[in-house]
């Protein structure tokens, strides 16, 4: 996420970042030379269409385009074995087997603690399942990996929105637009948002 960007959020997000930023820390010392691969996470071509990605005369087919690359990036794992973990993942949390999904994302964070997306992967799954507090914690884990994570971002802005927490939502989605500015449903969602707080104080 990087120090410009927490300027712009709120004290419980900067705190947050700040425990991601830590986690970082410590992913890179402690699992640094696990790999000679490169993680998914790390592809020099990231780098690009992130920055196309705030192009201001993109198109919203452009933008799809451009953020169905960033997660093909993404979602790629360092050998088979890790993509074999993912596929199945994937496959058993579309069919509703979570324990199947949950053993499968436990054994691929474990064999590649790199692999961002391994950590988002399990964040959505505890989120499917209602474990809020574990989701967060593999939030800051994934981001800790690849700070431009929108969809992990913007995941925590859900999980905020259900626990009630407005606020927090609201600056966690406005961090997700500096990242990607295309996802135009989250400024829907701030306004609803802002909205049902004007409402309380009323």
């Amino acid at each position: 996420m990087g120090g410009v960007m927490v300027l712009f959020l709120g004290k419980k997000t900067k705190q947050f970042l700040s425990v991601v930023w830590l986690l970082g820390v410590m992913l890179t010392v402690v699992w640094g030379n696990a790999s000679s691969a490169k993680a998914d996470q790390t592809a020099p071509k990231l780098d690009i269409l992130f920055q196309q990605l705030k192009g201001d005369s993109l198109s919203s087919q452009q933008a799809r385009k451009l953020e169905q690359q960033i997660w093909q990036l993404w979602i790629e794992g360092q050998d088979e074995r890790a993509n074999a973990l993912m596929q199945q993942s994937i496959l058993m949390m579309e069919i509703g087997a979570f324990e199947l999904a949950q053993s499968y994302l436990d054994r691929l964070v474990q064999l590649y603690p790199q692999f961002s997306e391994g950590w988002n992967k399990r964040a959505t799954l505890a989120f499917m399942r209602g474990a809020y507090d574990q989701s967060v914690a593999d939030i800051q884990k994934t981001l800790a990996l690849e700070p431009r994570h929108f969809g992990a971002l913007a995941g925590l802005g859900t999980i905020y929105v259900r626990l009630g927490d407005f606020e927090g939502a609201i600056e966690v989605y406005e961090a997700t637009l500096e990242i990607n500015p295309r996802m135009d449903h989250l400024r829907l969602r701030i306004r609803e948002l802002q909205a049902l707080l004007q409402k309380q104080t009323i």
